[in-house]
């Protein structure tokens, strides 16, 4: 929405909006996520960084036992730019490096343009 010249503000208005109906029971984790984290997160902070609602995803972790290995969500609500959000992660966290796993094209573009390392998925 944002590259088609929306306001931020209203992005986030219209993606709070639009996932609101979607109840937390119909949001799953794809398969393997269970893995990833479990690998991860001894090591690492992780931070979901979602265009869904976070208190969905919030919600779906704490179903799927996964909530005690993410350090924070980051959804629509905290803005529609995923490039502003990985760019504030960063600045919060100093690790020695940022990772980003996505699933678009647009992910790895925003990833890029924060300074992060893009890893690209083929799960959504």
């Amino acid at each position: 929405m944002l590259r088609r010249g929306i306001p931020e503000r209203r992005a986030t208005a219209i993606a709070d909006q639009a996932s609101l109906p979607m109840a937390a029971e119909e949001l799953h984790l794809f398969p393997g996520i269970d893995a990833l984290l479990r690998g991860l997160s001894p090591h690492y902070h992780v931070v979901v960084i979602t265009s869904n609602h976070g208190d969905l995803v919030r919600a779906a972790l704490e179903r799927e036992g996964q909530s005690d290995r993410i350090g924070d969500v980051l959804g629509c609500e905290a803005g529609a730019s995923k490039t502003r959000k990985i760019s504030r992660t960063i600045a919060r966290h100093h690790q020695p490096a940022h990772v980003y796993v996505g699933d678009t094209g647009g992910d790895m573009t925003e990833c890029l343009a924060a300074g992060a390392r893009p890893i690209g998925v083929a799960w959504g």
